[in-house]
């Protein structure tokens, strides 16, 4: 009989204590807004604020792993450097990138409300297994890139919209031209934010079936700093080594290195 009081009491102060866990979680998460610096795999125009870093981890398709480092040391400006490799994890021979990545990224042109905000930079990390002998990454790193986004609020948060071009020095010489994309962001209570991004590939003839590339990535962040996110990559199958979207994850926090009053 206790045994059934003592069940008894534990689902009753389980539901009473479950509801206010859920919404003490929910109110610290809502409390903090970061507006997407990527879209999915390409740059948006969206800044880490002054005075922020990011540390980020990518899980993908061979074994690969992936690591990125992001910084603001001024108002509009980011740094960054990236590395990774496949047949980390699992089974096979490491294969590790040519050269880290690099980010430049800078954001002259701030969202008005009639106007996007534009932002520019340069960026060498591409995505995928490194290929050798072509030297390339299975999705060409950015290059050159100019990109405008612009954001909406509706009943679930901020929608973004953004449009791109860019300029990637992978391909060789003769093939390199002017390459577009496009994608849409949708927060969701400051908790969920989903991505839809269209990257036409024009310059890849190597990996690409000339489709385009389409992926989706889905973020939740669990604390104020830290999110996870799954990546469903490729689901045109515009990839020719590959006969299905590939699916990644990610592992992303965001910190201060600044006092709170010099940040903004």
């Amino acid at each position: 009989m206790k045994q059934i009081l003592h069940q008894n009491n534990f689902f009753i102060y389980t539901l009473i204590l479950l509801p206010l866990f859920f919404t003490n979680i929910l109110y610290v998460v809502a409390s903090k807004h970061f507006e997407p610096i990527e879209i999915v795999e390409l740059q948006s125009a969206g800044i880490l604020p002054k005075g922020f870093f990011d540390v980020q981890t990518n899980l993908f398709t061979s074994g690969g792993v992936r690591m990125s480092f992001r910084l603001s040391p001024l108002k509009n400006i980011n740094l960054g450097l990236s590395f990774g490799g496949t047949n980390i994890i699992g089974t096979g021979k490491v294969s590790f990138q040519n050269l880290p990545g690099v980010l430049l990224k800078f954001r002259p042109i701030d969202e008005k409300i009639t106007f996007p905000a534009i932002s520019f930079g340069f960026s060498t990390q591409g995505f995928g297994p490194y290929n050798y002998e072509n030297k390339t990454f299975e999705t060409f790193s950015e290059g050159i890139f100019a990109v405008a986004s612009k954001s909406f609020t509706n009943f679930l948060g901020y929608f973004d919209t953004h449009l791109g071009i860019n300029y990637s020095f992978e391909p060789r010489p003769k093939d390199r031209k002017i390459n577009l994309f496009v994608g849409i962001s949708q927060e969701m209570f400051n908790i969920l934010q989903l991505n839809l991004e269209y990257n036409t590939t024009l310059a890849d003839t190597i990996n690409m079936k000339g489709k385009g590339l389409l992926n989706f990535s889905a973020a939740f962040w669990l604390t104020n700093n830290l999110c996870v996110g799954l990546i469903l990559k490729d689901l045109t199958n515009n990839i020719k080594q590959r006969s299905n979207p590939e699916r990644n994850l990610m592992l992303r926090y965001i910190g201060n290195f600044l006092p709170s009053k010099t940040s903004n």
